[in-house]
């Protein structure tokens, strides 16, 4: 009689340490550029967002100044940038000019820009104005864009025929002589102040 030894059973098929530290660097790899993309994404659409907010202040200005035959002025207030120091715009308001007068009467309340948006004197023919302070409160300043009754668009205090563009960017863009590779321009015409936004 022959005996057998128990025979051992075969280990059960598992990932060794190294497979699996593999499959982690893959997955952490593939998250890292997940988030980097789909911040890409939102910034990209903050913008787009921004640029189609201010053409539809744009908009309502026109529409206000065509149906209540008065002068509209769209201001656009000053912040401060910190660090950097630079002016960029963050806040839009129409207001309504009575005829004769320079009494401004506010249509709606002011329209803030998303937190991650700017818009850029610098890379809008904004740069060419001066700042006005705001008579009700000396503590601010703004750019103003006007139309007219008739439709007109021109830069206030200076009557012209140029098309105006309103550039806008991440709030974290530098600013330079060009504009970052992501940004949106509103182009407004000064024969019928419809505005147009473009983005590259």
């Amino acid at each position: 009689m022959s005996t057998r030894s128990p025979s051992r059973p075969e280990p059960a098929p598992a990932f060794s340490l190294v497979e699996m530290l593999v499959v982690l660097a893959i997955i952490s790899i593939l998250s890292t550029f997940s988030v980097i993309a789909f911040t890409n994404v939102m910034r990209s659409s903050e913008l787009t967002a921004g640029a189609k907010q201010l053409e539809a202040t744009i908009s309502l200005a026109r529409i206000h100044a065509l149906t209540m035959g008065r002068v509209v002025e769209l201001r656009f207030y000053r912040s401060v940038r910190q660090p950097e120091g630079d002016n960029v715009a963050r806040e839009v308001q129409a207001f309504s000019i009575a005829n004769g007068t320079n009494a401004a009467v506010a249509i709606r309340p002011p329209q803030r820009l998303a937190e991650s948006v700017a818009v850029f004197p610098q890379w809008s023919t904004l740069l060419g104005t001066p700042l006005i302070v705001d008579s009700n409160r000396p503590d601010r300043s703004y750019w103003a864009i006007r139309i007219r009754p008739d439709a007109r668009a021109e830069l206030a205090p200076y009557p012209t025929n140029d098309t105006w563009y309103i550039s806008l960017a991440a709030i974290t863009s530098k600013a330079g002589a060009t504009p970052p590779a992501n940004f949106a321009v509103v182009a407004i015409d000064p024969i019928n102040s419809i505005a147009h936004v473009f983005q590259p």
